[in-house]
């Protein structure tokens, strides 16, 4: 964002969890990152909190976020690290950041999602006047992505999740389909979408291409005003530009 670079998620290992390998190989290599101004880890499977990956950015790391009750899975590094509760703010140099409620659950480990029941959560980022929602993983609730909105009236860009989606009885109590993943960020206001979360591990009995494709046939689909969805190739990178013109 501008002169700032925050990190989502990182997985640059080779399997989560020890058990589910990489399909394609990170959009990035770590040893190519610039010096990273924060990164953001949204809850603690193993997909989106991979310990194995911050040995990996010992030297690019300076701060971390994340819901309470994820921080002691983070490895120790020089980086600092911060848990923020929903609603909560955390700021500087001008980079804001307030954890906001998303749907998920907040399990590490089979079995131990009682004992850390909130550590999942969503951001909203801002700087400069740009402003950029990431979930994390999340399932459809629309007084949820209300509420954000009217905190938040002016997101330029959702990082949306648009998968898994099958079995349904069990994705979707979690998780977001295509077509809930454009509502959602239709409530948000969001100018653009970009599509995240599919096609890099196997976590479903979701068909390769399947979300892809039913993204595709949701934006046919739709008569009503949506984002413009941008989905982009493993390691393609765009540039989106705010919405409101901003006094050099």
């Amino acid at each position: 964002m501008e002169d700032k670079f925050i990190l989502t998620d990182p997985v640059f290992t080779r399997y989560i969890g020890g058990i589910s390998a990489r399909l394609v190989e990170p959009g990035i290599a770590p040893e190519r990152l610039p010096r990273l101004d924060l990164v953001l880890v949204s809850h603690r499977h193993f997909d989106h909190l991979s310990a194995g990956s911050f040995p990996l950015l010992q030297a690019k790391a300076t701060a971390v976020l994340t819901p309470v009750g994820a921080a002691a899975d983070i490895p120790p590094g020089p980086y600092a690290v911060s848990e923020l509760a929903t609603w909560q703010r955390w700021e500087q140099d001008g980079l804001r950041v307030t954890a906001v409620p998303v749907r998920h659950s907040g399990g590490r480990f089979l079995g131990d999602a009682n004992s850390h029941p909130h550590a999942f959560t969503g951001f909203v980022i801002e700087y400069r006047g740009l402003v950029v929602f990431f979930p994390g993983d999340t399932a459809y609730d629309e007084a949820t992505f209300r509420a954000i909105a009217v905190r938040f009236p002016a997101v330029d860009l959702a990082l949306m999740p648009i998968g898994p989606m099958r079995p349904e009885a069990r994705m979707l109590p979690n998780h977001l389909n295509p077509m809930q993943a454009l509502v959602a960020s239709q409530l948000l206001g969001a100018r653009y979408m970009m599509p995240i979360h599919f096609g890099t591990f196997v976590n479903s009995f979701d068909e390769p291409g399947e979300v892809e494709q039913a993204l595709r046939e949701a934006l046919a689909g739709r008569t009503s005003k949506v984002p413009e969805v941008a989905l982009l190739r493993i390691g393609e990178q765009r540039v989106f530009l705010a919405r409101r013109a901003r006094t050099s």
